[in-house]
């Protein structure tokens, strides 16, 4: 059986998620795990509306995934 989950980010897991190697995927496709977190804080600091949750697939962390507003400049 698979089973996927989803954490919200905490200490505890973005120790793990920084961890993971995403070699096999270009820069140009996909942000950084480290990028994405410190996105996640920024928009916490800022008081932005928004999550970031840690994957888990079969008890592995595997990736994470932010849903939040956009930022604009003009």
């Amino acid at each position: 059986m698979v089973i996927v989950e989803l954490e919200f980010l905490n200490k505890n897991n973005k120790k793990y998620l920084l961890q993971i190697s995403r070699d096999d995927i270009s820069k140009e496709f996909v942000e950084d795990i480290a990028d994405t977190i410190a996105m996640s804080e920024y928009g916490t600091e800022n008081e932005l509306k928004g999550h970031c949750f840690a994957i888990k697939h079969n008890n592995n962390y595997v990736g994470v995934v932010l849903i939040g507003e956009m930022i604009q400049s003009n």
